[in-house]
Formats: C-alpha cells, structure tokens, sequence
C-alpha cells in the first residue's frame, strides 16, 4: 500500500468516526486527507482498513483483544460486522468496556463465543446466561499460559499508540 493510499484510508476513517460519533453528514471533514504520520512512513505498506485487518481471522481462531481502553474498538466493530462470520472463533479477554454491542438486557450482540478472564458489566449477563465462559485466574498468570500454549492466541486485536522515535509503542 503506498503512503497515498494509507493516508487516504485514514482520511475516510476519521470522516467515518467523525459521522459515528454524531458530528453528522455536514460535519466540517477536511476535503483533503490527513498526511500520514511520519513516524509510520516504514510501516505505510501495513497499513489497511479494519475490514481488511479482521478478514485474517478464520474459522477455528483463538482472538486476544485488547484490555480496557486499550481495546481496539474499530477492530471489533469489523469483527462483528463481517459477512459471513468465522465459523468457532473464540475471543479472548479481559475487561473490553463495551466494545461489543448489547441489548436492552445487557446480553452482548454477538456471533462469537467469549472467553472472559474478567467479568465485568459488559459480560455478566452472558456468563449469566451461558453464552460466555468465564475463567477464574490471576492475570498475572495469563502472559505465561498464552507462552507455553495453554491458553492458545491465533490473532491478537490490540490498540496502541504512534511509534516513539525509536519504534516503541
């Protein structure tokens, strides 16, 4: 993907989040996408959409996401949104701050099975319900059994910030 590209996706994206997050069709959006960030030049050929990025996901695959407000929201959403679904994708997680979306009842809209290593309002009514598992275990635990295969992760959604000087995030 060239750095054009790349930074035409992210223009369409923020139009997109600016319409979602209730700024409307006239929203003033730049005409013009923003220039990618110089500190993703290297990884301008990584770059995609979060459709394409969850199109990777196949049947049978085990899906970390992101704890908290570091759940990558946008990753979900397409997760969900993906026609035809994945068949026996387990996500995985700790607390994902209503990322999924959930009806009057609180029970997660969701075509996937959960496995929880925390239960906060977001899943207590599908653990409730049967339609999430939940595993009583430290978190400090959890890193180690992923390494060693016990708890087995395909893909992992994560959010993250911009790169430092350096590449760390």
């Amino acid at each position: 993907m060239t750095t054009e590209r790349a930074s035409t996706l992210l223009g369409r994206l923020a139009g997109a989040w600016a319409r979602r997050l209730g700024a409307g069709p006239s929203a003033a959006v730049a005409a013009e996408p923003p220039a990618l960030d110089p500190r993703l030049a290297g990884f301008a050929d990584k770059i995609c959409s979060a459709a394409d990025a969850v199109a990777r996901v196949r049947s049978g695959d085990h899906v970390f996401i992101g704890t908290a407000c570091a759940t990558p929201r946008s990753l979900v959403a397409a997760l969900e949104a993906r026609r035809p679904a994945p068949a026996d994708v387990e996500l995985l997680h700790f607390l994902t701050d209503h990322a999924v979306p959930h009806d009057d009842d609180g029970t997660p809209l969701t075509k996937y099975r959960h496995r929880s290593f925390f239960v906060g309002q977001d899943m207590r009514e599908a653990v409730r319900r049967g339609l999430a598992d939940y595993v009583p275990i430290s978190i400090a635990r959890v890193p180690g059994l992923m390494a060693i295969g016990r708890i087995p992760v395909d893909v992992a959604l994560v959010q993250v910030s911009l790169p430092d000087e350096y590449g760390y995030v």
